[in-house]
Formats: structure tokens, C-alpha cells, sequence
């Protein structure tokens, strides 16, 4: 709550509420798209605290990287659209956008997908009991965020500065509930990369270029559509193809049979 809501008073303090009106907007969206991968997350927690509790350290730890991966993606579906397609979608629903919107958006959505990376991180430290150092460590990096972006507002920066810095420090976060997660439990963090970082990377990179070129021959209503059915089945068979192993393919294959 001192990281969110701290972060919108130093913004108030220094720009006004023309800025906490965009942040608003912003944070409906965004909660809205993060509603898709937080209800998928709470179907493996209690999977992930049962196969702690009973030591399947090998098993809890393919499940981190099966969730972590398959949450990326479900979020992928929702985030392509709707970031190359912000000012339409923003212009449609409010009519007159407030300064900075747009581009809140756009950095709101970037910050959810790489949270969305972390959520079984998170959970699996929460079932081991064990969470006072976590919270202290995770805590106070969020909290750093309040005097940095006073410190980058004092200096005269564009406010879009302040979004910058907290996916900066969520990346870091990042890096340390893996670290975390490592002396903890044995956690394998190059495996980590390997199978879920990497695939998820790749399938993000290939999938901007048709979204940038869209984006430029269409407009409006049509870029939204075009950006909705191309991007379904763009991102389907890239996750088919590269962004799944051969076991996570052939489940994902058998559902699509049934």
C-alpha cells in the first residue's frame, strides 16, 4: 500500500491531479487484464503449497515453471491488443483522455506482465512459513520507490519517469524471489531461464513486429479487430511451436482434442 499509493502522492504533490486522474484510468485497465492471470493463479496454489508440504521439491519446481510460463501467455492474449491499440481503446471510453494516459497504460501493462512471471515465486515462498526476511527484503525495495521518484520529480523528469523506475525495481525484485527462492529450497535458477525466461522472451519478440505493422497500416476499430484475430492465432501456434516443450505441447494438444 506505502509503494502504490506513496508513489501517487509524490506524483500529486509535483504534477496534480490531472496525472492522478491518468493513473486511475490507467489502474482500471490494468487491474481489469490482471483479473485473467489472478484467477488462473489460484486454481495451482493450493497445488503448489501440497506438493511442498509433502517434499516433491522436483515436481513443485516443474510447476513453478509450467505456471509462470502458461500465466506469461494467457496474459500475452489480452496484453498485445490492448497495448497497440491504448489511445483507441481510451478515446472510445472516455472521450477526452487525460495528459499521460496512454502512456501509463502502456507501462501499467508491461509492470502486470512481468508480475505475472512471479506470482508462483511468490506463493512458493508463502508455503514455507518462513516469510519474515522475504517480506523485509521485498518490502523495503518497494518502499525505495517513493524516494526515488521524489528525487527524479525534483529534478524536473516527465512523470512517465516514476512507471519506469517501479518496472525497473520489479525486474530486481524479480532477480531477488528467484535468488530467494534458490538458498531456500534449491531452487534451479538456470533451468528457470532455460525453459520459462527464454521461450516467453521469444514468443514476446516475434509477435511485436506483425503488431507494429498492423498497428501502422490500420486504424481505429479495424487495428483493434485485425489486432484481436491476428494476434489469436499469431501467438497460438508461436506457443505451440516455441514457447511450449514437448510434454507441455502434447497436454496443451490433448485439451484442445477433448
Amino acid at each position: 500500500m506505502g509503494a502504490n499509493q506513496g508513489v501517487d502522492l509524490v506524483l500529486n504533490f509535483f504534477w496534480g491531479v490531472t496525472v492522478n486522474a491518468a493513473l486511475g484510468i490507467a489502474s482500471q485497465l490494468s487491474n481489469a487484464i490482471n483479473q485473467l492471470v489472478s484467477n488462473f493463479q489460484v486454481a495451482y496454489n493450493p497445488q503448489l503449497v501440497k506438493l511442498y508440504a509433502q517434499n516433491r521439491t522436483s515436481e513443485l519446481f516443474a510447476l513453478i515453471r509450467r505456471s509462470s510460463k502458461f500465466s506469461f501467455f494467457l496474459l500475452l492474449y489480452a496484453f498485445i491488443p490492448i497495448f497497440f491499440s491504448s489511445d483507441f481503446i481510451l478515446h472510445f471510453w472516455l472521450g477526452k483522455v487525460p495528459e499521460y494516459t496512454e502512456i501509463f497504460v502502456r507501462l501499467m501493462l508491461v509492470y502486470v506482465l512481468i508480475d505475472s512471471l512471479q506470482a508462483p515465486l511468490w506463493l512458493s515462498v508463502l508455503a514455507t512459513g518462513d516469510i519474515k526476511k522475504y517480506h523485509l527484503i521485498i518490502g523495503t525495495m518497494m518502499l525505495v520507490n517513493i524516494p526515488l521518484v521524489f528525487v527524479l520529480m525534483k529534478l524536473g523528469l516527465s512523470p512517465i519517469y516514476a512507471w519506469l523506475c517501479r518496472i525497473i525495481i520489479n525486474c530486481l525484485i524479480f532477480v531477488e524471489r528467484l535468488v530467494y527462492l534458490k538458498i531456500k529450497m534449491g531452487f534451479p535458477i538456470g533451468s528457470y531461464l532455460k525453459t520459462t525466461i527464454v521461450p516467453c522472451s521469444v514468443v514476446l519478440l516475434l509477435i511485436i513486429p506483425p503488431s507494429i505493422i498492423t498497428s501502422g497500416l490500420f486504424n481505429d476499430t479495424l487495428r483493434l479487430v485485425i489486432l484481436l484475430a491476428s494476434n489469436t492465432i499469431i501467438v497460438s501456434v508461436l506457443i505451440l511451436l516455441l514457447g511450449l516443450d514437448k510434454e507441455e505441447r502434447k497436454s496443451v494438444l490433448g485439451y484442445i482434442k477433448k
